[in-house]
């Protein structure tokens, strides 16, 4: 009967043994798994960046080439009103479409240096969380391993206690 109690007890302790195993090694996965999407997120942050930077390049390219064509309209029509655009007023506000032409055209390449610096703290962030997640998986997995061995090494020194070979004693009355 002992033999049996016996067998069922290294029974339960090599299954505790391997679920502990089995569960860390899941843990372990689990983390690599996040960090692979963590990776993933950051790949597709970068590249969101960078066309954020061609958009930019792209809208400041467009806009300057329609100053280009304000200023020549203009010039045109102060052309075929005779007025002198070497001085004044004429002058004045080929100027300043000049100058709020560029300013737009620096304002929109400013704003696609700041997306982009968005998406590339996105990026780092994501690198940031996917090592958290290998490094979290792997945590778990070594407690894990630790507790089953703790476990495994608690319940078979249970199973090996010398029975008490005192002789037992009673009294009658």
């Amino acid at each position: 009967m002992c033999e049996v109690t016996t067998i069922l007890a290294v029974g339960a302790l090599v299954l505790g043994v391997a679920g502990g195993v089995q569960q860390a090694q899941a843990q372990k996965a689990a983390g690599n798994a996040q960090e692979a999407q963590a990776k993933e997120n950051a790949k597709a942050a970068d590249v969101q960046a960078r066309n954020a930077v061609l958009t930019g390049q792209i809208d400041e390219d467009r806009r300057r080439q329609q100053t280009r064509r304000m200023l020549a309209t203009q010039r045109a029509t102060f052309a075929a009103n005779n007025v002198d655009m070497s001085s004044g007023s004429a002058a004045d506000i080929l100027g300043d479409t000049a100058a709020i032409g560029e300013q737009d055209a620096l304002l929109l390449r400013a704003n696609a240096a700041r997306e982009a610096w968005g998406f590339k703290v996105d990026a780092n962030n994501y690198g940031n969380q996917g090592r958290m997640a290998k490094a979290a998986g792997k945590n778990a997995a070594t407690g894990t391993y630790l507790t089953t061995a703790s476990n495994a090494a608690a319940q078979g020194a249970s199973l090996y206690t010398p029975k008490s070979t005192a002789p037992s004693y009673t009294t009658t009355g």
